[in-house]
């Protein structure tokens, strides 16, 4: 037996051409047998008053999570969000091709994180937009970065990790997908990002202003 389509961006391709895939797939080992888990994004480049992202898409949503059994290909896809317009009109389209993201089994439901594309676009948007007064904004006064840092083949823009921490005020460890931030042309701190993976605050966002009176 072949699968002419075997790694798990191709076969999501064959299976919903019209969502957006993660670039990340990950494998995790849940009941005995091993899956793909890849976010999937229903995506706009016509949303009302919205900024593109990166010259087109300017809407952007992780409506569904796709889990591929890595043994026989077989596909599944979960809404995670119910609510985004896009994606009901493909269930409407195609009853048959998703399930509800509660159907999901806990075992691999514990494996679900936060997708470092969808952060990633976020945090750039970000960098203008957690400013709010109006002047400011428009005169780019307070534009953050992401830091730049030493690695194998030479410095680069630092991109969103996967980590464990505790975040202020709490004893627990989480697992978050974190990213420092500076300000533009500053090597200097001024905030970082976190999105939250663990079950009973997935999707949460948070960021952390330092002073900018003292390093």
């Amino acid at each position: 037996r072949v699968q002419i389509r075997g790694g798990a961006v191709e076969r999501l391709r064959g299976v919903a051409p019209f969502l957006v895939p993660d670039r990340d797939p990950y494998l995790v080992l849940a009941q005995g047998r091993l899956y793909w888990i890849l976010d999937a994004y229903t995506s706009s480049e016509t949303y009302p008053g919205a900024e593109p992202y990166r010259g087109r898409t300017n809407y952007l949503c992780n409506a569904v999570k796709a889990v591929i059994d890595a043994y026989d290909g077989s596909v599944g896809l979960y809404v995670f969000d119910p609510e985004d317009p896009v994606i009901r009109v493909y269930r409407a389209a195609f009853p048959a091709v998703f399930r509800d993201g509660s159907e999901m089994p806990e075992a691999l439901l514990e494996h679900v994180r936060y997708p470092r594309d969808l952060f990633t676009a976020q945090m750039r948007m970000y960098r203008a937009y957690h400013m709010t007064d109006p002047q400011a904004f428009y005169n780019q006064e307070d534009l953050w970065a992401f830091p730049h840092e030493e690695r194998a083949g030479g410095p680069g823009e630092a991109e969103p990790a996967y980590m464990l921490m505790r975040l202020p005020g709490e004893d627990l460890l989480r697992y978050v997908l974190f990213v420092p931030l500076t300000p533009h042309n500053r090597a200097n701190l001024v905030a970082w990002s976190a999105g939250i993976s663990d079950p009973d605050s997935y999707g949460e966002v948070v960021v952390c202003r330092l002073p900018k009176d003292r390093l």
